[in-house]
């Protein structure tokens, strides 16, 4: 089983409970692996990106990824890369968010909480605000209609699962900003995680 984002691992135990023999970690930041003793024998960790993973074409039975998908500069690759390491059959399931557009976009409520400040202000100021040079360095900025169109594509699985979480949370900013349901859409601007689940052909 490969997990896609495994920071620091924690899903290798729990998924030893429900019969995974082999646990692959994949990181592209191992700094916070845990020590190779905390792990079985059959489990290993490997400092790469999801846009190029080092495992043999139909070697995993089993892909997971969390909160991982907005963060990676191009996901199709990523997805590609994933479906040609998963066996025919193989099943790839993923819950991230939110997504750009969306109140907390970003990624920066734990410095500014403020929803859909990346919408309402210029970057500059969002900076200033969040103390970074560059206040979207976490994320792709990619927009929701992108994953539909990665994830809807079906070329080499199929699409078993697909799920947009609707948030409200905002949308009192909004009332006062009509311009930007118009320019950008209510939908990209509600929806705040997205759950797949594909099988490979």
């Amino acid at each position: 089983m490969l997990d896609v984002g495994c920071a620091r691992a924690e899903n290798a135990h729990h998924l030893a409970d429900y019969g995974v023999t082999q646990y692959i970690g994949l990181d592209i930041d191992d700094t916070h692996f845990p020590a190779a003793e905390s792990l079985n024998a059959d489990s290993r960790l490997l400092k790469a990106s999801a846009e190029s993973i080092p495992l043999d074409d139909n070697s995993v039975d089993l892909a997971i990824s969390f909160n991982v998908f907005e963060h990676i500069p191009n996901p199709s690759n990523a997805l590609s890369e994933i479906v040609r390491v998963l066996r025919p059959g193989g099943v790839f399931f993923t819950v991230f968010g939110p997504t750009f557009n969306a109140a907390s976009g970003p990624h920066l409520t734990r410095i500014v909480d403020l929803p859909f400040m990346h919408h309402l202000f210029p970057e500059g100021v969002v900076a200033q605000m969040a103390g970074r040079e560059d206040a979207y360095y976490t994320v792709n900025r990619r927009p929701l209609g992108f994953y539909r169109e990665t994830f809807f594509s079906e070329q080499d699985f199929t699409l078993a699962r697909y799920r947009e979480q609707v948030d409200g949370r905002g949308f009192w900013v909004l009332k006062s900003f009509p311009h930007l349901l118009e320019e950008i859409g209510h939908d990209e601007l509600a929806v705040n995680a997205i759950t797949v689940v594909l099988v490979k052909k």
